[in-house]
């Protein structure tokens, strides 16, 4: 029984060690109209800074719209920070105003 809690403790010992995060994001405002990420690698700096804008629309910081989830943007950024590259990333105006703005759906059965 201790060989089976000592083992148990060791791998998730081994797991959380494992997750650590090599990396640093910072949620930042620059105007009331936009909000950005800034992801910087916690390892070999190249103190290189890439600015990723999203295609036409209303796109978010991580590369989705309304009905389309894929992250290609914020999956980018992270690609990038493994290779020592730090991003900014950030949601176009359209974006923020959309989230701010109430529900004006009206139901009439």
């Amino acid at each position: 029984m201790k060989l089976f809690c000592s083992i148990l403790l060791l791998s998730f010992t081994l797991q959380l060690a494992a997750q650590e995060s090599s990396t640093i994001q910072e949620e930042l405002e620059i105007s009331p109209f936009v909000d950005g990420s800034l992801l910087t690698p916690t390892h070999d700096s190249k103190n290189v800074l890439a600015i990723i804008i999203g295609d036409y629309g209303p796109i978010d910081r991580n590369g989705n719209q309304n009905f389309q989830k894929n992250n290609n943007l914020k999956k980018l950024a992270y690609n990038l920070a493994e290779n020592g590259i730090s991003s900014f990333r950030y949601d176009k105006r359209i974006v923020k105003q959309i989230k701010k703005r109430p529900c004006q759906c009206q139901t009439n059965f």
